[in-house]
């Protein structure tokens, strides 16, 4: 049985390893932490970060890491998702 380190371990390298069709599915996962890690993962592109912006349990800290990790690329599509996230969570 692993440890809960070796878990944790595991969970890092399975969000910073997946693939664009892995992410998908890890996006729903409702440890922001693992969200945190996950938006370091080289292969996360802008429908991933539309996606994951559409859930309505997002934190404000993890809407701004992901702000600030993209701020150089930001489409009109992904910033008005940003703006719509926090909107949501301000009603």
């Amino acid at each position: 049985m692993a440890s809960s380190e070796t878990l944790s371990n595991l969970r890092i390298q399975q969000a910073l390893t997946a693939s664009e069709t892995e992410l998908y599915g890890l996006i729903h996962d409702p440890d922001p932490l693992f969200l945190a890690v996950l938006l370091k993962n080289p292969r996360l592109n802008e429908d991933h970060l539309l996606t994951l912006l559409k859930r309505h349990d997002l934190s404000e800290k993890l809407i701004s890491g992901i702000y600030r990790a993209r701020k150089q690329e930001l489409s009109h599509r992904l910033l008005l998702a940003i703006a719509k996230t926090r909107g949501l969570q301000e009603a």
